[in-house]
């Protein structure tokens, strides 16, 4: 550590452990100091020593791989294991090496930090991380130094305080520090999906990720500057997706929406590819598709012109109000309202109207959110009034109905009171007040159907 009373001004020191810059700064010298990107290797080379190490052409093979000088590569420790207790025969044996390379643009002659950039933006250390990254996951480092390495990891270089890569590592007001990290290499691909059951016209979420041959998790798949891409193809549908970039910053999962609109056994298949094309990791899901399913949900939601007090899921409705209920179309698989409910190209018709006669009103209904709230005239006096309520799908020309997949009839009750008049503002009476006079039925039928395109 420097001492600040004997050392100069601009003597430093950096911890390598902690990661930290000492600097002494005293008097009126001026004291600039420059940053560079790094890139820090380790790895283990077994049956080696180290007067073989430094007499191989790691350092060459190295450079020559990542095509930069070897100058650019320093070795910064070279530790030797063996679990030999006697030190003369130690010194004779050949041993397990652990070996630490730091590769680093040449120092910098002006005072604005250059960073020379590759063709995909990135700066020069970025992509000798990236290539070195994407060697080792591809099985292909060893081979291109000529030596049996193992237990490979990388600290790859800090992001440039203007990159988007900067910007991510910072959001939380974290500080920016890259650590040495073990590179895995993956050897299979899993995929999950959610829900398990796949519905037709229901959409479903893909996620996929790599393990490696430990069947552990791999956190990290290629790099932002150089990334693998991933296919997923589903036997007789078009691509779901093509040469995607696999992400970086989601802890080594990837995902997509899979949407299928036929019953049926379908083949999805999960292909994930390094940069160079040379290694291809694929998985095949097989599920069954089945049939979509509805039921309808129907509630009496409010009234017109009526304050507070009144409650909807009680009764009675008062005279002259104007009932206001809520029709849901829902999915069986999910208990949801049921959306993309134009799978099959179908346009959708809430029809109503009394029980046993032509429907007396007729609307589209939206094909994103099968939601919609339907309100009949005022009740001026008391009786019974039953309607039905139809949804049902028809072909593209709104005339042809489809004639499958009913559901079964839902009945909702309401109590009009026809002496209690509809009163705006703190004067209304309270719902305790109120007497049953009417009796009202209200039967809604739903006939949901699909249709396959001749």
């Amino acid at each position: 550590m420097p001492n600040v009373d004997t050392d100069a001004a601009g003597t430093n020191y950096y911890n390598e452990n902690k990661q930290m810059l000492y600097v002494i700064l005293k008097g009126a010298v001026i004291v600039e100091i420059k940053l560079a990107q790094v890139v820090k290797l380790a790895f283990g080379i077994s049956a080696m020593s180290e007067a073989e190490f430094f007499a191989s052409n790691v350092i060459e093979n190295l450079a020559s791989f990542l095509g930069i000088p070897s100058s650019r590569v320093r070795v910064v420790k070279v530790i030797r294991e063996t679990s030999s207790v006697n030190a003369a025969r130690r010194k004779r044996q050949t041993s397990n090496l652990n070996v630490v390379l730091e590769i680093s643009e040449p120092p910098e002659t002006s005072s604005q930090p250059v960073n020379a950039s590759s063709s995909n933006g990135s700066t020069t250390m970025e992509q000798v991380s990236a290539d070195l990254i994407n060697a080792i996951q591809s099985d292909q480092l060893s081979a291109a130094l000529e030596a049996p390495i193992e237990k490979v990891q990388v600290q790859q270089p800090t992001p440039l305080p203007t990159s988007l890569t900067w910007s991510a590592l910072t959001a939380s007001g974290s500080v920016a520090v890259q650590q040495m990290e073990t590179v895995q290499t993956p050897s299979s691909v899993e995929g999950l999906l959610t829900p398990s059951t796949l519905v037709e016209g229901v959409a479903s979420l893909l996620r996929f990720h790599t393990k490696d041959d430990a069947g552990n998790h791999v956190q990290q798949l290629g790099s932002e500057s150089d990334p693998w891409t991933y296919d997923i193809n589903i036997d007789g549908e078009p691509s779901v997706a093509e040469s995607v970039p696999f992400p970086t910053t989601q802890q080594g999962w990837a995902e997509e929406n899979i949407t299928l609109n036929t019953p049926g056994s379908y083949n999805i298949r999960i292909t994930i590819t390094n940069p160079s094309g040379t290694r291809n990791l694929t998985t095949t899901i097989t599920k069954q598709v089945i049939k979509r399913e509805f039921t309808i949900d129907v509630k009496l939601i409010g009234i017109d012109g009526t304050n507070t007090n009144w409650n909807p899921n009680l009764n009675p409705i008062p005279q002259g109000a104007r009932p206001k209920i809520e029709v849901k179309l829902l999915d069986k698989s999910t208990g949801t309202i049921a959306k993309n409910i134009d799978w099959q190209g179908f346009k959708w018709k809430l029809n109503v109207g009394p029980c046993g006669t032509e429907p007396v009103y007729s609307t589209e209904v939206s094909a994103e959110v099968a939601d919609y709230i339907w309100q009949e005239k005022a009740f001026e006096t008391s009786g019974q009034y039953q309607y039905c309520f139809k949804m049902v799908p028809y072909m593209s020309d709104g005339i042809t109905a489809v004639v499958e997949y009913s559901v079964d009839e839902t009945s909702i009750t309401l109590t009009v009171n026809n002496g209690l008049t509809l009163l705006l503002g703190s004067t209304a009476p309270q719902l305790s007040e109120r007497l049953t006079i009417g009796h009202y039925m209200i039967t809604l039928a739903v006939l949901i159907s699909k249709w396959t395109l001749a």
